[in-house]
């Protein structure tokens, strides 16, 4: 009876290394492109903002209206944002704007099968009004609030309907930006 059960629990393994290798050899060197269009993003980041926090009680930072510019030929994605501050000058408050712009690189997370815009670079950051001796304090809240969110939300999510792209955890192979689209490729 020992060796019966032997004899299958050695069949079982033999059959998921068999089907394990298939799988491999069946997904190696394949790649899939996935296009993620602008309006996609647009849409994408319209649903994640306005987005809004404050600070020591005397700042309060608005973030809306997402504009992105793909960069063609480039892997990289601009995103300019409108900014509007509340602020305490000198015990008065102040209503002041301006715009954010950063650019940003596109990451794949194979455990949600999701791409985000990662790791922002702030190419701009101007409010108009603000005096010289409070951009210190404000301009790191307002860049690192900024940053966080854009990383925070998905920009694209894989579909169950290719059932090949789910069926093992893809890494990032490629991004590039061409024709106003992300193409991403994704694969083992």
């Amino acid at each position: 009876m020992k060796r019966s059960i032997i004899i299958v629990a050695c069949a079982v393994v033999g059959l998921l290394v068999v089907a394990l290798a298939g799988s491999l050899w069946y997904f190696h060197d394949r790649r899939f492109d996935v296009v993620i269009t602008q309006q996609q993003i647009d849409d994408a980041l319209q649903s994640s903002f306005p987005i809004s926090k404050n600070h020591l009680l005397i700042l309060h930072i608005t973030y809306s209206n997402p504009r992105v510019t793909l960069l063609s030929g480039t892997n990289r994605v601009e995103v300019a944002l409108d900014a509007d501050l509340e602020i305490q000058l000198r015990k008065e408050p102040r209503r002041l704007h301006g715009t954010f712009v950063a650019t940003t690189g596109i990451s794949y997370r194979s455990d949600t099968y999701q791409f985000f815009l990662a790791e922002p670079d702030i190419d701009k950051l101007t409010i108009q009004g603000i005096p010289k001796e409070y951009l210190d304090n404000v301009t790191p809240f307002a860049s690192s609030l900024a940053r966080e969110r854009l990383q925070k939300f998905p920009i694209y999510t894989l579909k169950g309907e290719n059932i090949k792209s789910r069926a093992v955890k893809f890494l990032l192979k490629d991004v590039r930006v061409k024709s106003n689209e992300v193409h991403a490729t994704i694969g083992i």
